[in-house]
């Protein structure tokens, strides 16, 4: 019952974070890998797969947001036609020497949809490896297929969800579990797809 109560529980999250990477019902952040990277406030843009435009700002002081995440305002368009728009909050976490994004419905987003679903919809986590290089933040989610192929000396406790008639992979695994995944794959490039490539927008003169 638990564990077919957490899939029913995670489709309308993850239906909002537009079909990218493989959701997971925990974080692999703690505040020991938590990372500070300021030089991601701000605006960017990305024009391939889809248009997604976001708003990277300071995180909040609110107790029930991380120490130390960014809020994130995120729009997606396809075809120049508007698909969704999410509040985020960001947490980026280190390990193995490599950055990664977690990303989880702000508060008001949470609040929104506790409001409208109750405990039938719970968010999920989606965790992309991240580099940023000066004016320029790439990101790669993982591949739809990671856990099976790209777990099997460690594997990770995931379940399938159907989304929009496709099957999903679902990490249901422990932040423990997760870290360690990541640990495993950081520098593995078969595990993620292809990478998405977000640019400064630079206002002003």
């Amino acid at each position: 019952m638990c564990r077919a109560w957490k899939l029913a529980a995670a489709v309308v999250a993850l239906v909002g974070l537009s079909g990218c990477g493989v959701p997971m019902i925990y974080s692999g952040s703690t505040p020991e890998t938590v990372a500070s990277d300021d030089g991601l406030l701000g605006e960017w843009r990305a024009t391939e797969p889809v248009e997604i435009r976001a708003t990277v700002f300071p995180g909040s002081d609110s107790s029930e947001s991380p120490a130390g995440s960014y809020a994130v305002s995120l729009t997606v368009y396809d075809r120049h036609e508007f698909k969704t728009a999410l509040g985020l909050e960001l947490l980026v976490t280190e390990i193995e020497g490599v950055r990664f994004a977690d990303l989880f419905l702000g508060k008001t987003e949470r609040d929104r949809l506790v409001g409208t679903h109750g405990y039938l919809a719970v968010p999920v986590h989606q965790v992309m490896r991240m580099t940023r290089q000066g004016d320029v933040l790439t990101v790669w989610p993982l591949v739809g297929k990671f856990p099976d192929d790209h777990t099997p000396g460690r594997p990770v406790a995931h379940e399938a969800a159907v989304v929009g008639g496709s099957r999903v992979p679902l990490v249901t695994g422990s932040s423990e579990s997760i870290r360690a995944m990541l640990g495993d794959i950081a520098k593995d490039d078969s595990a993620f797809d292809r990478p998405i490539v977000l640019r400064r927008v630079r206002t002003g003169p």
